[in-house]
């Protein structure tokens, strides 16, 4: 038999180019192509399959059936799951779309540098800009050409005081001069090393608000070197504390940054987010605050990247595709070789994801997954169960 059209040939399968001698030795699926020897499907071709029962799915399925998603020793979720175990839950709500800050991290050691880099990603289509600060830089020559009413900038300060980051704002407002219509945060741990609040946060919180009413104030960071619902926990019990401050609730509510690590496992990454998020809610409504969204602000973790640039590239697509389906606000992508063409490739792939899958408009797309519901219901539910106990 050849694969060719052959006008000699006494056999000429539709559309196919097929030379057979006898059409008893065609392979069967040249019928579906010949008019000659093809049959139209009986009554019963279109009709539905029989969905199994619970008991013959877990049949079928045999030991497979018992195996799990680890996520810690308290967290665990099925791999199969059948429709009689699961709830149908709707999006969770507080975002009219699921649009996010593309966010370039840019080191501030040397002003001039620092600024060069800043406007080559905004020009390269970054949204936001994360200056990391060491010591007050030169903030004239930082910010110089940068606009920063058409931006979201971000300012992180390690281990940084109160005061010392009312001073930083000090600073950029009189740069800026018009901070009012501007949008960012200033990235404050409000906490100590024991767990308590800064002395000064009520006067930096009012006087913040006067000279940045557009920025977040405060930033809860997740801890990683503990169990992914006992981090979510104690972000929760600090956003109980920071509540109990002087002013109202709601106002306090959006002076707060939420900072959570995307792991490598996708499923875990869009689970833990929408755990915040059920965590969040419930923390307001115990308040009688109004539900709004939380800010989150994510960064992709790298510790298990390989020293394979295009391998490390593939992870971190997956990576943030599982930030942006669990409802990030802001999302670094960050690169274990730091140049300008690694710093355009992580852009990118943010482009693409807006772009080209449109991620950016379907409001928690995750909704109604059957797996992604039950492990985020899991570490919403261990989270809480630590909280009240």
């Amino acid at each position: 038999m050849s694969v060719f059209f052959d006008k000699s040939s006494k056999i000429k399968p539709y559309s196919l180019g097929i030379h057979c001698a006898n059409p008893n030795n065609l392979p069967k699926f040249c019928y579906l192509w010949c008019p000659k020897y093809t049959h139209m499907p009986d009554s019963t071709f279109y009709q539905p399959f029989q969905k199994p029962s619970k008991k013959e799915w877990f049949q079928l399925l045999g030991k497979n059936a018992q195996r799990q998603i680890i996520v810690s020793k308290k967290v665990k979720a099925p791999v199969f799951i059948h429709q009689e175990d699961t709830t149908s839950y709707p999006p969770l709500a507080g975002k009219s779309d699921n649009q996010w800050n593309i966010v370039e991290k840019v080191s501030t050691s040397n002003p001039q540098i620092a600024n060069q880099q800043a406007i080559d990603a905004l020009m390269g289509g970054a949204d936001a800009v994360l200056f990391v600060l060491r010591k007050l830089p030169d903030f004239q020559t930082l910010l110089n050409s940068i606009e920063l009413s058409m931006i979201y900038t971000a300012f992180e300060w390690q281990n940084a005081s109160p005061a010392k980051m009312l001073q930083l704002m000090e600073l950029v407002q009189a740069v800026a001069r018009n901070t009012h219509d501007l949008q960012g945060s200033f990235q404050l741990n409000p906490f100590s090393k024991t767990n308590r609040l800064k002395p000064g946060l009520n006067e930096y919180l009012q006087k913040g608000n006067q000279l940045f009413p557009g920025f977040q104030l405060f930033s809860l960071r997740q801890n990683e070197t503990i169990e992914i619902e006992q981090a979510l926990a104690q972000i929760i019990q600090q956003i109980e504390k920071l509540l109990r401050l002087d002013g109202d609730k709601l106002f306090i509510a959006r002076r707060i940054q939420i900072q959570l690590c995307a792991k490598q496992n996708i499923l875990t990454t869009i689970a833990t987010i929408r755990a915040f998020k059920l965590l969040w809610f419930q923390i307001l409504k115990q308040h009688g605050v109004s539900i709004i969204a939380p800010d989150i602000f994510i960064t992709l973790d790298d510790s298990q990247w390989h020293d394979d640039v295009n391998q490390n590239r593939i992870l971190a697509t997956t990576q943030a595709m599982a930030a942006v389906i669990g409802g990030c606000n802001h999302l670094i992508i960050p690169s274990k070789k730091n140049d300008a063409f690694s710093a355009r490739i992580n852009r990118n792939v943010q482009h693409i994801m807006k772009m080209e899958s449109y991620m950016e408009r379907v409001v928690d797309p995750a909704a109604g997954s059957k797996i992604i519901e039950t492990l985020t219901e899991a570490i919403a539910n261990a989270a809480w169960e630590i909280i009240i106990n």
